[in-house]
């Protein structure tokens, strides 16, 4: 996951787990399309093969609980985090089934810290402001509103277009 579940969990202490996991999974999507950057630290890459759910994998001193990996090459192209390590064999957090393969590619997945940050600035956005979408300014005596649009111009994948600057360092060009 793109940020840790415990510190997303301090950040968000009122959600419950299961729709803060599923926002996080759809944050990580979307920024990895958009920038076109798989994230992948190519130096932690190793063959294994996926046997009865588990990951069997000779190189696992590479890896440690909670990274992030994508499996390449087989029918579970994903990105999934380590729940344990015992002796080769490797646990994921996700609770899905995952196809038997006798050649995965596993590569480890590291976000930057100014990644994780604005996903922690997105997702307060989205919990907090996205039920006042549009408004620019509001008074209370008088009443008056004023709103903006919030068409291709200002806005990116559903967020303000300034909440994701931090990710056009990020963008890979497009073959």
């Amino acid at each position: 996951m793109i940020i840790d579940i415990d510190e997303a969990k301090t950040e968000f202490p009122d959600l419950e787990e299961t729709k803060l996991i599923k926002k996080l999974k759809a944050v990580e999507k979307a920024i990895r399309k958009y920038t076109n950057n798989n994230f992948m630290d190519i130096k932690f890459r190793a063959y294994g093969k996926i046997e009865n759910n588990v990951l069997l994998l000779n190189a696992y001193p590479y890896f440690k609980e909670k990274d992030n990996i994508e499996l390449s090459h087989c029918l579970n192209n994903e990105v999934y985090t380590i729940d344990s390590i015992d002796q080769g064999q490797i646990n994921l957090v996700e609770e899905t089934t995952l196809w038997d393969c006798d050649n995965v590619m596993v590569t480890k997945v590291v976000y930057p810290e100014d990644i994780q940050e604005g996903v922690i600035n997105m997702l307060k956005w989205d919990f907090g402001l996205r039920n006042k979408v549009g408004v620019k300014s509001e008074t209370i005596s008088r009443h008056s509103v004023t709103y903006f649009d919030m068409d291709a111009n200002n806005s990116l994948k559903g967020y303000p277009a300034s909440l994701l600057g931090f990710l056009e360092d990020y963008i890979k060009a497009r073959f």
